[in-house]
């Protein structure tokens, strides 16, 4: 019987990642870098932790210099968002959903844990650093300022894949966590990682966030009347508590899908669908925007995305490079340390996509204020 609040299928799955229990303080709990399962977690780690710092640091700073709070209401929604949409995935049990998603992975144990060594504080890092990078490449290049809200909430969405992605696929093999292949709600598998989690996740939920963030906290402050106090607070949390919400609103096509009948490869083109409509919509506003921008020399480059997004892709490069003996030797996808591989066609697509974004959106043809510029009522 599993300790603590955890399914009993939770110390099963552990048992991969080194053998742990979810006896763990509800509060927090600190190791030793040293005595962690391998190099590669502490460094994950401090990456994601140093990113969200960044990331807020960068927010406080575009609020008082440009009275603009959009990152922050993006970076304490992104918060809100974790909050209401993690402890139900690690505790299904206490929250009735074991029946209809089962548990759906495990996290390895890092430096700082909370919630029963359930949520690693990296992984609350991350909801702060990634939807930065990808709301700061859309605002930076324009998309925004000259398409309106749903061509931009797209390109978030799309970047944040790429960016994401190069950390979903390596994940699994690197003993960071372990998904549930069991679970109902991991019906389907792009190799390592269920294919929900890359469309839903990893675009479809930074989409939604960034779409309300700039609906309800982008547009006013970009019309000169930017929402300030209890108004900015109340505004945040609202958008935080809506996207896991509609997170699920958009999930529920799948079980529509199901129930007439399309089995698991009517899941996967489904999702397959989803993910590509938002690739080819979000990359195209984003190459039109930054056309655009060049022809009229008005690009903003954010030093946010240069300072933070080189230092992702080359901690990253440095992870991969790690990885990649073991992956080119595993048979059925399976290294020889039992550790499931991740798909490195996709992978390498996103490293170029997201390094293109890094460059376009933290370079420029000059340096004007960041003062963003006001949207038409029709954005």
């Amino acid at each position: 019987m599993s300790t603590g609040p955890c399914p009993d299928i939770a110390d099963v799955m552990t048992r991969e990642l080194g053998g742990f229990d979810c006896g763990g303080s509800p509060f927090v709990e600190f190791r030793n870098p040293a005595d962690l399962s391998n190099w590669t977690l502490p460094v994950v780690e401090a990456l994601m932790i140093a990113g969200s710092v960044y990331a807020l640091w960068w927010a406080v700073r575009r609020l008082r210099r440009d009275g603009d709070p959009t990152n922050l209401a993006l970076w304490f929604g992104a918060m809100v968002y974790l909050l209401v949409m993690e402890p139900p995935l690690y505790l299904p049990n206490k929250f009735g959903m074991m029946d209809r998603t089962g548990l759906n992975f495990v996290h390895n144990v890092f430096t700082v844990d909370i919630f029963y060594d359930r949520m690693p504080l990296y992984i609350v890092a991350l909801y702060g650093a990634v939807p930065m990078l990808a709301y700061e490449t859309t605002r930076a290049l324009g998309v925004f300022r000259r398409f309106g809200l749903l061509a931009g909430a797209l390109s978030v969405g799309m970047t944040h894949s790429a960016f994401y992605e190069i950390f979903d696929h390596i994940g699994p093999q690197l003993r960071w966590w372990a998904w549930n292949a069991d679970a109902p709600s991991n019906s389907v598998f792009f190799d390592s990682v269920p294919l929900g989690s890359v469309t839903l996740f990893s675009a479809i939920g930074p989409a939604i966030l960034a779409y309300l963030v700039a609906r309800y906290v982008g547009r006013p402050t970009w019309a000169g009347q930017a929402p300030r106090g209890w108004s900015l607070t109340l505004r945040t949390i609202g958008i935080g508590v809506a996207v896991p919400i509609l997170i699920v609103v958009v999930g529920a096509l799948i079980s529509i899908q199901q129930a007439i009948g399309g089995g698991d490869t009517g899941t996967a083109v489904l999702l397959t669908i989803e993910l590509a409509g938002i690739w080819l919509a979000g990359g195209y506003f984003l190459v039109r925007a930054w056309l655009a921008g060049r022809a009229a020399g008005d690009l903003e480059p954010s030093p946010a995305v240069r300072n933070f997004g080189w230092i992702y892709l080359a901690t990253f490069a440095i992870l991969w490079a790690t990885a990649l003996p073991d992956l080119f030797d595993a048979e059925g996808g399976i290294t020889s340390d039992n550790t499931p591989t991740g798909n490195i066609a996709f992978t390498i697509l996103c490293f170029v996509v997201a390094a293109a974004a890094t460059w376009a959106g933290g370079s420029g043809v000059r340096q004007p204020s960041e003062e963003p510029r006001a949207m038409s009522p029709a954005s």
